[in-house]
């Protein structure tokens, strides 16, 4: 296996898409980010492919944004994006890298390439004489404890001092330093049937439904039609 970039791999941005359309729960899928393909593909330089031969068994999203301290950090993973595309737009320099999401194969789970990728984003970033790693990330487990709050979750701790969470353990051992909670850094909303279509479950009455694979309950407004899902995820950074 080898690590390239969608720019000298065009032919796999198919199975790229494949892999994001089998990693997330079908309301994140039904809710594409209105830049996700600009900053893929006019910025295919910066999404990592992990190749053997012609079958990509992992994708890393990154995207380049101007960036000074803790105190400026970005609007979560939707408006990172959105900052990342009006910034190259307008030929901003960028100082940090941000990723955005790792998807791996079903069939190499299990196989650390999620640390690959990240040390990847590390090396592309330094590549490019940015100074930091940036990364909201998603933490695996938290959909298990959806009524437990971010900022509580990310305080849980195993018995040998790591965190609870294995996604925020893998960062940790890469030396990420955790930052803050990304508040809202990402929101859906969409109607009762949409919730309905994506989620499977009846939605009757207004009130806090948990759903799987939403990391917060979604609150649905019977009367006004509407779900309105809000995801806090967590900052890491790293220095490069």
């Amino acid at each position: 296996m080898e690590i390239t970039t969608l720019n000298r791999r065009m032919d796999l941005i198919a199975q790229l898409m494949e892999l994001h359309e089998a990693a997330w729960p079908a309301f994140i899928n039904a809710n594409p980010n209105e830049h996700s393909e600009k900053y893929i593909t006019e910025m295919a330089d910066f999404q990592l492919l992990c190749v053997d031969g012609d079958l990509l068994v992992a994708g890393g999203n990154t995207i380049p944004i101007a960036w000074k301290t803790e105190d400026d950090m970005p609007d979560g993973w939707t408006g990172v994006i959105a900052q990342g595309v009006r910034e190259y737009e307008m030929n901003i320099t960028a100082s940090a890298l941000c990723a955005l999401a790792i998807v791996i194969r079903n069939t190499h789970l299990g196989q650390g390439l999620s640390s690959k990728m990240v040390e990847a984003m590390k090396s592309l970033g330094r590549e490019r004489s940015l100074t930091h790693l940036l990364a909201p990330v998603r933490p695996t487990l938290k959909s298990m404890y959806p009524l437990i709050s971010m900022d509580d979750y990310i305080t849980w701790r195993r018995g040998d001092g790591a965190f609870f969470d294995p996604w925020m353990r893998v960062h940790e051992r890469l030396n990420g330093a955790l930052v803050q909670v990304a508040r809202d850094a990402l929101v859906i909303e969409g109607s009762v049937s949409d919730w309905e279509a994506w989620t499977g479950q009846t939605m009757k009455s207004s009130g806090q439904y948990i759903v799987e694979g939403a990391l917060h309950p979604v609150a649905i407004d019977v009367d006004a039609d509407k779900g309105v899902y809000s995801e806090d995820n967590v900052w890491f950074k790293y220095i490069l």
